[in-house]
């Protein structure tokens, strides 16, 4: 039996991830995107504003977060957090998160834009 290389990895995942959206962290005016399986973390900065992109993979309430750029320090790293969304903000909380970056700002109450 033949298989498609794509086969079932993202289908019906899109929609189903109830973090999708844009969120703006109300600490340093970070912005999370999250469409389907992929996020991106927009940190700005005058001295080095960044972006860093990844998988974000929802399994019950727990959220787990995985770096791919090359250049990140978090790359193939993956945070695992729980999450909890009301009345427009979302909140995590960490579970294990070895990137610093991520552990600190995902501390942060993050408003839906």
């Amino acid at each position: 039996s033949h298989r498609s290389p794509v086969s079932n990895i993202t289908h019906g995942k899109t929609k189903d991830n109830p973090l999708n959206g844009s969120w703006l962290n109300t600490d340093d005016g970070s912005i999370l995107e999250i469409k389907g399986q992929s996020f991106s973390l927009e940190v700005p900065s005058v001295d080095q504003h960044s972006i860093e992109t990844g998988n974000c993979i929802i399994r019950d309430k727990q959220a787990n977060f995985t770096d791919y750029d090359s250049f990140s320090r978090c790359k193939g790293k993956t945070g695992t957090h729980t999450f909890i969304k009301k009345d427009g903000h979302l909140h995590f909380t960490l579970i294990k998160e070895p990137c610093s970056g991520r552990r600190q700002r995902f501390t942060a109450v993050w408003d839906s834009i």
